[in-house]
């Protein structure tokens, strides 16, 4: 009786030592890819409650925007994507009464780049509320029933989450 192993025991366990290791690879990237779109998710729904709060303190206060109004006052703070499908966007505050964002006129409190390999993949191109309410307006209108749906996507055919905002300006992430 000889000790040690054969060649044949040394390539089965070498096989199944690699395939629990491509499992677990493939487990660790869906995972990564999972976290990054529940934190875009969360980052982007706590960005729309902000404009919200922002719009029912009246906030009127420049000094921390990117690129605070030319002229006239805030009216409204909102939520713009520049195009869909976007990777970013635009936290803004609506100079000119328009209720909807305009690059060069209104002020950019900040621009947010999504995670990576995360997308908003259907949306409304902008989101605002005004004062005192506050009113919510979805692309220049008043939003009065209904909801706005924001989705967002993990990867080209990956898991995807929505973010509602209704009339009253509750928010909520499924």
């Amino acid at each position: 009786m000889s000790k040690g192993f054969t060649l044949i025991e040394l390539l089965v366990v070498i096989t199944v030592i690699g395939m629990v290791s491509t499992v677990m690879v493939l487990s660790w990237r869906q995972g990564q890819d999972s976290l990054a779109l529940q934190r875009a998710t969360q980052k982007l729904a706590q960005d729309i409650r902000r404009a919200s709060e922002l719009a029912l303190r009246a906030q009127t206060d420049v000094s921390q925007l990117e690129s605070p109004c030319g002229s006239g006052s805030i009216t409204g703070y909102g939520i713009s994507f520049p195009s869909v499908p976007a990777e970013s966007y635009v936290l803004f505050g609506d100079c000119d009464g328009s209720r909807t964002y305009e690059a060069g006129t209104d002020a950019v409190l900040r621009t947010v780049f999504l995670e990576q390999k995360t997308t908003v993949i259907e949306s409304p191109f902008s989101v605002m509320f005004t004062p005192p309410e506050p009113k919510v307006y979805v692309n220049g209108f008043e939003m009065t029933v209904g909801s706005a749906e924001i989705t967002l996507q993990s990867g080209e055919e990956g898991d995807t989450r929505i973010i509602t905002v209704y009339p009253t300006g509750t928010i909520e992430v499924q």
